[in-house]
């Protein structure tokens, strides 16, 4: 089994020293770095073993011992990249053990192009956990993963020393004030939702329906959101669907799709959830407006009880937390807009609580795209801070008349 600098640089200087024993070197008074480089240099041909590690316990065995163990990053070889080469990438950092960090796709996945942040990087530029940045990577050594080399931007901003913004917990949200416009003309559900409980920059939504077909109205809002408010970041999260059905969000225009399995079995899948809304609340801090469609809530409650080996109302409680980060924070906000069945009592009722807008649906063919807006059912709080008198006379009239 062979090592990346990835893989090794997380590790304690105790299990270098094991690792290093295992691949023929000897240790002595060598302090981490030399240890790294003594590992890697053996592994890559470049310095034969001091000794033979014939009859040791084989590497992997020893390594799953230890607590600093760090998993398989599946990072690309890098042998035919020149030394000095450079890059331009963009992604999401994620900081291990609050010191460094990596730069992982911007759909907080773990993939081939991660490349390696140092600490000196993350203090000097002040980098937060779920900060998007764009960067210059090079390749330092011979079998060392891509390293951020200059940071161009964060969160769309010039990159400074430090880079400073408002730290999310000082905060506070109001009510939505800015509506987000779904329809564009066509009378459908959207126009429906702009009447009778329209989403503003900043609301908590929660959307019900009579039945489990919800895709067709979600992918109609998505699209929408992306083809009509150019100053919103649209993500996705979806957890338990079928891959076709990540494939169509992926064909969305300037949407971002996160995937989980909803089954906990993903090693990776808890850091890319952190990671998720750890980015919401960066790009709030930056005074940017973001969207956040969940499919579906009932979905993350199943994968928190499943991977945590806890009760169902926990996993509704953990949800319930993510889901109050929502808000409208002044020049930032964060809009969650998430599915939840109506079957489901517990989780409704705990998302009724903190839920400023909900969107109930009925009505519905094979698709699942044939609904319409229960106005009765639906609401919007301080919906007067988003509709003109006329449009607050109308729904009322309707409804009235309903």
């Amino acid at each position: 089994m062979k090592y990346t600098y990835e893989e090794l640089i997380g590790k304690s200087v105790h299990t270098l020293r094991v690792v290093l024993r295992e691949v023929g070197g000897v240790p002595g008074t060598a302090d981490k770095k030399q240890l790294i480089d003594g590992i890697l240099a053996i592994q890559g041909g470049e310095k034969p073993p001091a000794r033979s590690p014939r009859g040791r316990k084989p590497i992997e065995n020893l390594i799953s011992l230890s607590s600093n163990a760090e998993p398989d990053l599946n990072v690309l070889e890098f042998n035919d990249i020149p030394l000095g080469e450079k890059y331009n990438l963009s992604g999401v950092v994620e900081i291990c053990n609050g010191k460094y960090g990596f730069l992982r796709g911007l759909n907080c996945a773990f993939s081939k192009k991660d490349s390696y942040i140092l600490p000196a990087t993350i203090s000097n530029f002040n980098l937060k956990h779920g900060d998007e940045i764009e960067v210059v990577c090079e390749k330092t050594r011979e079998t060392s993963v891509l390293t951020v080399s200059q940071v161009l931007s964060v969160n769309g901003f010039l990159a400074s020393k430090p880079f400073s913004r408002e730290e999310f917990d000082c905060l506070s949200p109001r009510y939505p004030t800015q509506k987000i416009e779904l329809a564009d003309g066509a009378q459908d559900v959207l126009k429906q939702i702009d009447l009778f409980c329209p989403i503003g920059k900043g609301q908590r939504v929660i959307i019900t329906a009579d039945g489990d077909r919800f895709d067709g109205v979600i992918k109609k809002i998505a699209s929408s959101i992306s083809k009509n408010n150019s100053d919103i970041t649209l993500s996705v999260l979806l957890s338990g669907v079928k891959p076709e059905e990540v494939t169509e969000y992926n064909d969305i225009e300037n949407c971002r799709t996160t995937a989980l399995t909803g089954t906990g079995e993903d090693e990776y899948e808890e850091r890319k959830l952190d990671l998720f809304f750890s980015r919401l609340k960066r790009k709030a801090e930056c005074g940017e407006n973001v969207v956040a469609i969940i499919n579906s809530l009932d979905s993350l409650v199943r994968y928190f009880a499943e991977k945590d080996n806890i009760d169902n109302l926990s996993g509704i409680k953990k949800v319930k937390n993510l889901f109050s980060k929502s808000g409208n924070y002044g020049k930032g906000s964060i809009t969650v807009i998430g599915v939840v069945s109506d079957k489901n009592g517990e989780l409704y009722t705990e998302l009724l609580e903190i839920a400023t807008c909900e969107i109930a649906l009925i009505g519905c063919n094979e698709r699942g795209d044939n609904k319409r807006v229960d106005i009765k059912k639906s609401y919007t709080v301080r919906d007067e801070y988003l509709l003109s008198e006329e449009e607050i006379k109308l729904a009322d009239e309707i409804r009235n008349r309903g």
